[in-house]
């Protein structure tokens, strides 16, 4: 029975730092001065939306062995959205209804760039880009944002799991 607690405890350890990273590299300066994500709510929702699916996708590989860490932050995810909501002004009775949107939405996001992303044409991550950061077209921001997802996608495929929480934000992307 103790060991399910350490387990358990490590679990949301690891899922913690986890997030952490991915919430880090999501904010870094130069997604929104260099790349053109807007700097808003919104923006700031899709840069980590994007994020969040490419270590989805990497810790989908695992298989089973990766399940228990992608819950894990999927819950810290929303746990992370609705504190946000909170401190933004959303009303006790309105998150509920803005958690479910936001579900439906996220779900949404990775559908599209999963689909995206194993794309023949390169060109649909740029317009599901355009579209999801509400851009006028699938222009620099939209095509700078997608080569990095890339980028950041194959380069998420060479980090062994145990390792992930470790990516560096300020290390180049190759």
């Amino acid at each position: 029975m103790f060991t399910w607690f350490r387990g358990h405890r490590e679990l949301k350890r690891t899922a913690h730092d986890l997030y952490g990273s991915i919430v880090a590299l999501s904010r870094q300066p130069r997604l929104f001065d260099e790349i053109g994500i807007p700097d808003s709510v919104e923006g700031r929702f899709e840069a980590l939306a994007a994020h969040m699916f490419l270590f989805l996708e990497r810790l989908r590989r695992e298989g089973e062995a990766g399940a228990p860490i992608a819950q894990a932050l999927v819950d810290g995810f929303f746990r992370d959205l609705e504190i946000s909501s909170r401190e933004l002004g959303v009303g006790d009775l309105a998150v509920p209804k803005k958690m479910r949107r936001l579900a439906v939405v996220y779900a949404e996001r990775l559908e599209e760039y999963r689909e995206a992303i194993n794309a023949a044409d390169p060109a649909m991550l740029e317009k599901k880009i355009a579209q999801n950061m509400r851009l006028a077209d699938a222009g620099p921001a939209a095509a700078l944002f997608a080569d990095y997802l890339r980028r950041m996608h194959d380069r998420l495929q060479s980090v062994e799991m145990k390792n992930l929480h470790l990516l560096d934000v300020n290390r180049p992307l190759q």
